[in-house]
């Protein structure tokens, strides 16, 4: 199922033709339950930031929600895209639910960092490239490792550690993820420290744990190249309820 609204119509061919070859916008990217999603607020904070960046103009972003909102209205149960261009234009994707693997991931370090990291924009070539390429050799996905050695995301999911029971985020040219957000945010009050600083590719033997997070979900890591943790550890079992927990606040 893939429905597709243009400020809030479902467009013509024309018009759609006419965004297939719109290249330059921003993206944000939620999983909607019931008609109603985590983190809104930050939603709005991110399209709001990365419109000005972007486009050096301001925008209401809680009208683009509720847009999303309109475009849901039929589809409580949803993975939606919101992106907007240059006018702006707002153009929403609703899509099939999605679900986080089932499976601990596995992953290929690659040197690479994400260009404008702080915005989550309509040039993903790398990531799908990248991404493919671990894919081939036999991983789930593809670590990002940066100048310095400097690990940071991958492909689409942000990457967290655990070391003496704190959750400890990379620091570096990474997009900070709704959901990396949404744990900083709420996994103190649930018992679990978070931090973030640099981490380095060399320190991954002396972490006690990995996971990733995105809109999914949040998911443990098995491996990183030959540095292996076991499948399940108590403070990224606490993560995965933390998120599973976070309100959800309704789009319309």
């Amino acid at each position: 199922m893939t429905y597709v609204e243009v400020d809030g119509v479902v467009p013509d061919a024309d018009t759609l033709a006419r965004l297939l070859h719109r290249g330059y916008g921003h993206v944000t990217a939620l999983q909607v339950r019931g008609g109603a999603t985590r983190g809104l607020d930050l939603h709005v904070d991110r399209l709001e930031r990365q419109h000005h960046t972007v486009f050096g103009e301001l925008l209401d972003g809680e009208r683009v929600l509720r847009m999303a909102g309109h475009a849901v209205r039929d589809h409580p149960d949803a993975s939606v895209r919101v992106v907007v261009t240059e006018g702006p234009t707002v153009t929403v994707v609703v899509d099939d639910p999605a679900q986080p693997p089932t499976t601990p991931q596995r992953l290929l370090t690659v040197g690479a960092e994400r260009q404008v990291p702080e915005v989550k924009h309509l040039g993903t070539f790398m990531q799908g490239y990248q991404g493919r390429r671990a894919a081939a050799a036999g991983y789930d996905d593809a670590l990002f490792v940066g100048r310095g050695g400097r690990v940071l995301e991958t492909t689409i999911w942000n990457v967290g550690f655990v070391e003496d029971g704190t959750v400890v985020f990379p620091e570096g040219a990474l997009l900070p993820g709704i959901t990396m957000l949404l744990l900083l945010r709420h996994a103190p009050a649930a018992g679990v420290p978070v931090t973030s600083r640099p981490v380095r590719v060399q320190e991954l033997v002396d972490l006690d744990a990995a996971f990733l997070c995105n809109s999914w979900g949040v998911v443990p890591v098995a491996e990183v190249d030959d540095v292996a943790w076991p499948a399940a550890h108590p403070v990224v079992d606490r993560l995965v309820a933390t998120y599973r927990d976070v309100p959800q606040d309704p789009l319309s």
